[in-house]
């Protein structure tokens, strides 16, 4: 207590002060021991945790980078139950896909190269043999077989070229617009007609429109005409009619039927013909039709083949 006079008034001032007292210190290291327990073991929980989570990260880092440089190895193989578990199984999707476009791609430039390489062995060595006075037949029929070869060569190589770049091309070309099936399958029947002329051609067509790029249909159906006319006997009969909202195109031709096992794979760019020969043609076909929300499928009918194309009829909204 502390006296003050100011003047003749006296005043008492009282000051109160808390000092912590502890009756036994023990209590007060305990404490603090107990907290210093808490951190360490929080401090390697946190350890453990972090190498748990980062341990599997690095390893998945380090095969995708394998990945990256297509050495594809073995699949990664992390057993957490977790997400990242999940994230492992998913790459290893991935990296199977990845190899298997990666071989087949190998094997399809492998093959294309040997099947680029027979027509122009053949066209050297009748060029040679013209050169050297020994050909076989007449001159004239050495030079129909060059120029034969010399085309099949051009149609291969375009449609290599083709394959390589028609996405890019179908999502930047804008220069769709309404085409007449009925106009455009006339146009192509009348050159197809001229150099297959003792085919029998069997034409039941109507009209219908489409909304489309004109190029693309006409080779989506050009490929597959060409195929018809490969494998033909005698007949080809072509039927365009209205299905609901599609104009359907059927392309029939009197040919060997095709195996069961050969229909779902016919238009895989992998596949091969009897002969040996890739069917790009009807792989690209395939990709046109798709992209314009189509579809085509190949039914073996009692004595012959149809491929029938459907093409969504222009709607009034387009």
């Amino acid at each position: 207590m502390i006296n003050i006079h100011l003047g003749q008034v006296s005043h008492k001032l009282c000051l109160v002060t808390y000092v912590p007292y502890f009756l036994d210190n023990k209590i007060f290291y305990k404490i603090i021991l107990i907290g210093i327990v808490f951190i360490v073991i929080s401090f390697f929980t946190s350890k453990l945790v972090s190498q748990h989570i980062s341990q599997p990260l690095k390893e998945l880092e380090d095969h995708t980078k394998k990945m990256a440089d297509k050495h594809w190895g073995e699949p990664i193989k992390i057993k957490s139950n977790d997400e990242i578990e999940n994230l492992a199984n998913s790459i290893n999707m991935m990296q199977k896909k990845l190899k298997y476009d990666e071989e087949n791609k190998k094997l399809f430039f492998q093959s294309m190269s040997h099947d680029l390489k027979t027509p122009v062995m053949v066209i050297m060595s009748h060029a040679e043999a013209i050169i050297e006075g020994v050909y076989i037949d007449t001159i004239e029929k050495t030079a129909e077989i060059i120029k034969n070869e010399a085309i099949d060569l051009e149609k291969k190589i375009k449609q290599i070229l083709y394959l390589n770049t028609f996405e890019y091309i179908l999502e930047n070309d804008s220069e769709n617009e309404d085409i007449n099936l009925q106009e455009l399958i006339n146009d192509m029947l009348n050159r197809f007609q001229i150099f297959n002329v003792n085919i029998n051609w069997k034409i039941e067509i109507t009209k219908s429109i489409i909304f489309a790029n004109k190029e693309q249909v006409r080779i989506s159906i050009e490929n597959v005409l060409d195929n018809a006319l490969r494998y033909v006997k005698t007949t080809i009969k072509i039927i365009l009619k209205k299905d609901a909202d599609f104009a359907v195109l059927e392309i029939y031709n009197d040919g060997n039927n095709i195996k069961t096992e050969d229909i779902e794979r016919i238009f895989d760019n992998m596949y091969k013909d009897k002969s040996g020969n890739f069917g790009l043609g009807l792989a690209i076909s395939k990709k046109i039709i798709n992209f314009y929300d189509g579809d085509i499928k190949v039914v073996n009918r009692e004595q012959g083949v149809s491929f029938v194309i459907r093409y969504p009829i222009k709607s009034s909204h387009q």
